[in-house]
């Protein structure tokens, strides 16, 4: 029998498990990591199915790639008060109700669980149990924010891949901040008994450490949307879109977004911070395109979002805003911020996409975890000094702009996607002869 033989065989019967809770979230950042490790699997085996969790209605990109449900589905009770009573009412009954007792919901549904399953994660433990290994793809997920489906819901699978001595591999993570101690201590037992860890900033890794994960395990690269193969198609895309949009003309990149706890008064005091950069790019006889990075959820839609802050701002500098309303691959919008000059953005992965086409990017952050996700990446392109909080008085967004060359990321280099994919193809191989 042949070695290719030999590997259709053995992977009819073992498939893989790729885990990434975002699949049909509309998130490019993390669809496209998730995208770039199946590709880097799809390299060595060929002909692997691929098992993964996503949001109903969503379409794999690639073939021979079977879905369930989001396991995290299962470990939420009821709804968030603030759909219930929107404004500052529902946000403050959230801070007070639904937030603090998410997780004691979540871990009282993962031990319930384990004993009785329900008919959703017993279905996950038949594909987990029979696969060749379980592996949680690139996300920034593993935070007390996301602890429902990141600490959790991943908790969960990887026990069950433990129970039927299935390997587990955790790749391109951004771990923390994890200050709640219940978090940190299931998030230290979720990743004993990983094979591989591997960390996109040094924070993370300095955080596993102190969860007492063997060094030996842990690695720290590049984030995996560098990984993630181009293609022709999408560099015609971005530039017919652009042309659509502002004709030849330059053009500065903002991508911005909410989250559940973004209320109307910190959106109004980004709007100011940006309305000013927004003004200083009509003065240098540049267009303002606001590029979305994610186009669903009920706050989550960065068009609606890039729509509610110009709204107040003066109608010339309006004037020469341009929306992208397209949903676009992140293939696309790599290249569109490729074309920018400069990008102002508050989310990380249209960062990673304008730092790695050498763009000059800038990042309004809303807390310490958006601290540690866009100072992370642009330490990786020896940029510093581009990330302020929004409503840092001291940030000077006009003088950024005009000084922007000054930020100019630094080159990769041209092995960057292999340094990324190093850990998991050892990974594949191992597992394959094991």
């Amino acid at each position: 029998m042949s070695a290719s033989t030999q590997d259709k065989s053995q992977v009819a019967g073992k498939p893989w498990v790729l885990i990434g809770s975002a699949n049909g979230s509309t998130n490019l950042g993390d669809e496209c990591m998730w995208l770039a490790a199946a590709q880097t699997l799809r390299a060595h085996l060929p002909h692997a199915p691929i098992w993964t969790d996503a949001a109903p209605g969503w379409e794999p990109p690639i073939p021979n790639v079977l879905v369930l449900p989001y396991a995290f589905q299962r470990l939420r009770t009821g709804r968030a008060l603030s759909t219930l009573m929107p404004g500052r009412v529902g946000a403050f009954a959230d801070a007070l109700v639904s937030r603090p007792f998410r997780d004691q919901v979540a871990r009282r549904r993962v031990r319930k669980e384990l004993q009785d399953s329900s008919v959703l994660i017993a279905r996950w433990r038949e594909v987990i149990a029979n696969s060749a290994a379980l592996v949680f793809t690139g996300a920034g997920a593993i935070n007390d924010d996301y602890s429902v489906h990141g600490v959790y819901s991943w908790a969960l699978l990887s026990r069950i891949a433990r129970d039927h001595e299935v390997p587990v591999l955790f790749l391109g993570q951004g771990v923390g901040p994890l200050e709640k101690r219940v978090n940190n201590e299931w998030a230290a037992k979720m990743f004993s008994s990983a094979k591989h860890v591997s960390v996109r900033a040094d924070s993370s890794r300095r955080l596993l450490l102190e969860m007492k994960v063997p060094p030996a395990v842990v690695s720290v690269e590049p984030d995996w949307a560098l990984a993630l193969e181009g293609d022709a198609d999408a560099e015609r895309q971005a530039e017919i879109l652009l042309r659509d949009l502002v004709s030849d003309e330059r053009f500065v990149a903002f991508s911005i977004h909410r989250r559940a706890s973004t209320s109307r008064k910190i959106l109004r005091r980004l709007a100011r911070q940006l309305e000013s950069a927004a003004e200083t790019a009509r003065e240098l006889g540049l267009r303002v395109v606001f590029i979305p990075n994610m186009t669903a959820g009920r706050y989550s839609d960065d068009r609606e979002t890039a729509r509610l802050v110009v709204r107040d701002w003066k109608p010339e500098t309006r004037s020469n805003v341009a929306f992208w309303d397209y949903e676009g691959s992140p293939l696309v919008v790599k290249s569109a911020l490729r074309r920018a000059e400069a990008l102002f953005c508050t989310r990380y992965h249209p960062m990673v996409f304008a730092l790695s086409e050498g763009t000059p990017a800038f990042g309004l952050s809303f807390d310490r975890y958006y601290d540690q996700k866009l100072q992370g990446i642009s330490r990786f392109f020896d940029v510093k000094g581009n990330v302020f909080r929004f409503d840092d008085v001291s940030a000077n967004w006009s003088e950024l702009l005009i000084r922007s060359t000054d930020y100019a990321p630094s080159p990769l280099g041209s092995d960057i996607a292999r340094t990324v994919r190093a850990p998991f193809e050892v990974f594949i191989e191992t597992a394959r002869t094991a």
